[in-house]
């Protein structure tokens, strides 16, 4: 600002100049004119004034650096304290209300840190074995609360044995710490108290209800939630004579009716069409090129690339021979991996990040011998991976102290993370987009509530254990999305209170 030069008045002292301030100053990577025409073009295409300011915001961040980030670069940081989780806090009571009373609690989570899903190509099994939970401790979880159907069809099956998208030690303490939060608030609390203090009343009592997406380590995360609500209970052994009624059940449904996945089986054709132009805008694009332009960051994607494109090659490969074997009529192919292909082959693999995990699981892909024909994915080589997929698998690495590629520092992963809250700030921000990802989850709390408030439902607390891509769609399609990538072990709570002793239900989000 300009100082006035109007005449000052008589007997009014001189105003001190300021000094400069020793604090880091902002550099900005893209020119922040180019920004304000992407703002004004969004503004007179209809976009609200609100959205377009987010979008600009954030991608002016993304492809920001700081003096400090480039001090930490420069110490050789490999650790993002950004990225990891947080513990578990309580919103006051509504202070329009002093006499309501809490009845009833929907607690949508993350699960806790994990392997990475799409590891890195210098990644191996033995740099997470220390790190995952033994038979004893997963034994001992399930004895507190047990998937229903038992023996449920995980999407992350193939990869159990492999070590891939898992859960750790630490994500199992992770959510632990959020059950026992959550007893010192609902169970150990005076004036609230709305859960049974035992785990056998709380199932006698249908007082707790869970559900779980179809993944390994989401159900693990509920269990290991329950065990800091109600202490852990050791292992059944069999034959011991204890029903299994004595554990909460954990409902895990078929992919396809999941409602805390944006895009079940990728079934949504208006979505996937809408996801693509969204990605394709230019805040996308320039947050990413900012990010690439680090060549560390540029050096890591082109090895996850090279090794994406000769998996590929491979699989193309392997199809062909089937072709011609069942062609020519001879025996059934093995392939590298030691799998027979026969005529529906299901050598399909994904890089997509966690928070595409319901799209990534699709149905098995045949290959058209009959008509004598590649199925469509394996007739070219992949894309590069996007800024989500390579931030996974180093974000992952640096929650659990993991060493980090060479020349890769915390600021990278930083950096990498920001590009990737653009792409996904500018899909929440669309109201269709947030409509298509997180309605339907939206009026399953919506049902869930209404039930309660009708006492059609004993219910008192609701866990639903999902992903990050759950939590961004409900706050979305909600207009709370504020931008920032939910942590591991995060949550976001809806409180149902009761207006007097028989009132009408009054709602608080928090």
């Amino acid at each position: 600002r300009r100082l006035s030069r109007t005449p000052r008045p008589q007997g009014t002292r001189r105003r001190k100049r300021r000094r400069r301030s020793a604090r880091p100053t902002r550099w900005c990577r893209v020119d922040r004119s180019r920004i304000a025409r992407v703002v004004r073009a969004r503004r007179s295409a209809g976009m609200s004034a609100s959205r377009a300011r987010l979008v600009a915001a954030a991608a002016m961040a993304a492809t920001c650096t700081t003096a400090s980030s480039a001090l930490a670069s420069d110490a050789g940081s490999s650790s993002d304290e950004s990225g990891a989780a947080v513990p578990f806090l309580t919103a006051p009571p509504p202070g329009a209300r002093p006499h309501a009373r809490l009845a009833f609690v929907q607690l949508l989570t993350r699960h806790g840190d994990r392997t990475s899903i799409n590891p890195l190509p210098m990644e191996t099994r033995e740099q997470w074995a220390h790190l995952l939970p033994d038979e004893r401790a997963c034994a001992s979880m399930t004895a507190s609360a047990a998937p229903h159907p038992p023996n449920p069809t995980l999407l992350d099956a193939k990869r159990e044995a492999a070590w891939h998208g898992q859960l750790t030690t630490k994500g199992v303490d992770q959510m632990r710490d959020t059950g026992r939060a959550l007893r010192a608030w609902l169970v150990e609390r005076g004036g609230i108290d709305i859960l049974p203090p035992t785990l056998e009343e709380a199932v006698a009592t249908d007082a707790v209800k869970i559900r779980s997406t179809s993944t390994r380590r989401t159900v693990q995360s509920a269990q290991a939630m329950i065990q800091g609500l109600y202490g852990v209970r050791n292992a059944t052994p069999p034959g011991s004579g204890v029903a299994p009624s004595s554990a909460l059940r954990i409902e895990v449904r078929d992919r396809m009716d999941e409602s805390m996945f944006p895009n079940p089986g990728m079934s949504c054709k208006r979505q996937i069409e809408l996801m693509k132009s969204l990605d394709g805008d230019e805040v996308v694009g320039a947050a990413e090129q900012a990010a690439w332009s680090r060549k560390t960051l540029a050096a890591v994607r082109d090895r996850v690339h090279a090794r994406n494109v000769d998996k590929r090659r491979r699989q193309r490969e392997e199809a062909l021979c089937e072709l011609r074997a069942i062609k020519e009529g001879a025996a059934p192919v093995v392939t590298s991996a030691g799998e027979t292909l026969g005529v529906t082959s299901t050598a399909v693999t994904s890089t997509a990040g966690e928070s595409t995990v319901g799209d990534t699981q699709v149905e098995p892909v045949p290959t058209s011998a009959a008509r004598g024909e590649l199925p469509p994915h394996l007739e070219r080589d992949p894309r590069p991976p996007s800024c989500t997929s390579v931030w996974e698998p180093l974000q992952a690495r640096a929650n659990h102290g993991l060493e980090l590629p060479e020349g890769v520092t915390g600021a990278d992963v930083a950096l990498i993370r920001r590009a990737a809250e653009v792409r996904y700030i500018n899909r929440a921000t669309n109201a269709e987009g947030a409509g298509l990802t997180g309605g339907r989850l939206l009026r399953e709390l919506a049902n869930e509530a209404a039930a309660f408030a009708a006492n059609e439902s004993r219910t008192r607390l609701s866990v639903y254990s999902g992903h990050d891509s759950t939590i961004i769609a409900l706050l979305a399609v909600l207009g709370a999305f504020q931008g920032e990538w939910p942590p591991v072990a995060s949550t976001v709570v809806v409180e149902t209170w009761r207006v007097g002793g028989s009132g009408r239900p009054h709602w608080s989000s928090r």
